[in-house]
């Protein structure tokens, strides 16, 4: 409810304005009367009226006199006058001091309801206005504080407009850090804040309460996940370097602790003096793309900036160690494949390489190069390659794109060996098929077994080895054997007619394998 003052050296008018006016009816509460302007004045100070009524002509001070501190003191109070007909001398002082209107009397209860009614309008007004200049003033603070950053405003001469902002600066020791919220973009903080806003103004709180325990600063957000921390501190170049640096530290671990997500850290050089803010800041934005290279989830310095870099990638050595990566895939090697791998990360991460879109542009042309070498697995591999490239062009680090392409190859080498060996198993099966049909046959090679599996002898005698861990000629005589005790078992045959069965041209070679085999001679093993 609003408050209203009532100051009256006439008693009677005090008290029926107090008691005649529905005043819960217009949402105000008197909150207190007085006789004159002193006592007014001091009514005032302590219960902040937004709404005062008072004569004008009051002994000890009058409510003009009144009515000139009020508006100096407490303007955003309204002030209606009290007036009679041969007072309009005071009036058009009134007038000049912009009071919000006046009443004449005797006072009209439904005219004084109307101008209480108008001065509400006017304060929600106001304070509509004041809540949206409060809410707005983050946002122009920071755009103040960003033109004043990269130089596009002077320090000099806008004090003026700092002032206004809620901005005080000293001309001393200068520093910036530039926090990058690590996997922003991913979703992760989204799905645990639902809102980014929420998000925003979490972080914001931790990171002004740390800058309040340490230093004297402002802080904006530059983007949805960047924000920039200005500080400006009198103290030591040294001291304050060292300082900073702490400082930025306890701030990622504050927010790994609390937010449960990490961010990276900018921190360049002190400078001194406001005029080396535009320097102070390009320093952190620079330090902080060697996130490209260094990794996230750390506080990075000059001191992380590579010496004796090249500052050039060197395509050809990329080109280079491209082919032979493929060469490497193609031939199923995946240690050789992660060696080569990690050998193209290291050129690029000690070429000093700042270019995200580069670095990006490097692995997406590394499968590129892949499936047209190997465009056989192509057609197997479209689902995985185009989610890979997704991953590549979400990536904000150099470790994060060729942790993409391990990802790939080695998916990929193992998918090839799983085909290979469904398909070496495929032909182990067919030949062993074949030669169960044809193992009567005592002319029986492995060269012929090869030729109708479309096979090379070598290779098809490699596959028993592998796939069997046997040899050829075993393999036949288990078929061979096995035959030979099914017919012993089921039919009354001679031993020299089993024999030509199952593929024997001589008895007796055939009676030393059987025995052997069983640890029965033939005729033993029928009498059994």
């Amino acid at each position: 409810m609003y408050k209203v003052a009532i100051i009256d050296d006439d008693m009677i008018i005090r008290k029926g304005l107090t008691h005649t006016i529905p005043w819960a009816e217009l949402g105000c509460r008197v909150v207190g009367t007085a006789s004159n302007g002193n006592k007014g004045l001091e009514l005032i100070a302590a219960e902040r009226p937004q709404i005062i009524i008072t004569d004008i002509r009051m002994p000890f001070m009058d409510g003009l006199q009144m009515s000139q501190i009020v508006r100096e003191q407490y303007p955003e109070s309204k002030v209606i006058f009290l007036t009679g007909y041969g007072e309009f001398e005071y009036v058009q002082e009134a007038l000049k001091l912009r009071v919000f209107d006046y009443i004449l009397k005797p006072v009209d209860s439904k005219h004084l309801c109307e101008k209480i009614t108008e001065i509400k309008r006017e304060l929600e007004k106001e304070y509509t206005l004041q809540r949206q200049i409060k809410e707005g003033l983050p946002y122009l603070r920071g755009t103040y504080l960003k033109k004043l950053l990269i130089g596009e405003a002077s320090a000099v001469g806008t004090e003026g407009e700092r002032e206004s902002l809620g901005i005080h600066l000293e001309d001393s020791q200068v520093a910036v850090l530039i926090v990058k919220i690590d996997d922003y973009h991913s979703g992760a903080i989204l799905t645990r804040y639902k809102e980014k806003e929420l998000y925003h103004f979490c972080m914001l709180n931790i990171c002004e309460e740390l800058l309040r325990q340490y230093f004297h600063g402002y802080i904006y957000f530059e983007n949805d996940d960047r924000m920039v921390m200005f500080i400006n501190h009198d103290v030591p170049k040294s001291e304050l370097q060292a300082k900073v640096g702490s400082f930025a530290e306890k701030l990622r671990t504050t927010i790994e602790l609390y937010l449960k997500s990490t961010v990276t850290v900018g921190q360049g050089n002190v400078y001194q003096g406001l005029e080396s803010l535009s320097e102070a800041y390009a320093d952190a934005d620079s330090v902080l793309n060697l996130r490209l290279v260094r990794g996230k989830n750390r506080v990075l310095t000059t001191h992380d900036r590579l010496e004796g870099s090249e500052e050039t990638v060197n395509t050809t050595e990329i080109r280079e160690r491209q082919d032979l990566l493929v060469a490497k895939a193609k031939m199923g090697l995946l240690e050789e494949t992660y060696e080569v791998i990690f050998e193209i990360e290291q050129e690029l991460v000690h070429s000093g390489i700042d270019s995200l879109e580069q670095a990006q542009f490097i692995g997406v042309e590394t499968i590129a190069f892949l499936f047209q070498e190997m465009k056989e697995w192509r057609e197997h591999y479209e689902e995985r390659i185009s989610e890979a490239y997704k991953s590549i062009f979400k990536a904000e680090i150099i470790e994060d794109i060729f942790e993409v392409l391990r990802g790939l190859f080695g998916d990929l080498i193992g998918f090839m060996k799983s085909k290979k060996m469904n398909t070496r198993k495929k032909t182990v099966e067919l030949a062993v098929e074949y030669m169960n049909g044809r193992y009567s046959d005592h002319e029986l090679t492995l060269n012929e077994v090869a030729k109708e599996v479309f096979v090379s002898a070598t290779y098809l005698s490699l596959l028993f080895k592998r796939e069997l861990k046997t040899n050829f000629n075993k393999v036949l005589l288990d078929i061979r054997m096995t035959k030979a005790i099914e017919l012993f078992t089921q039919e009354d045959y001679k031993s020299f007619e089993i024999s030509e069965k199952v593929g024997f041209n001589n008895p007796q070679y055939f009676s030393v394998c059987f025995k052997k085999y069983t640890g029965y001679s033939p005729s033993e093993y029928r009498k059994r």
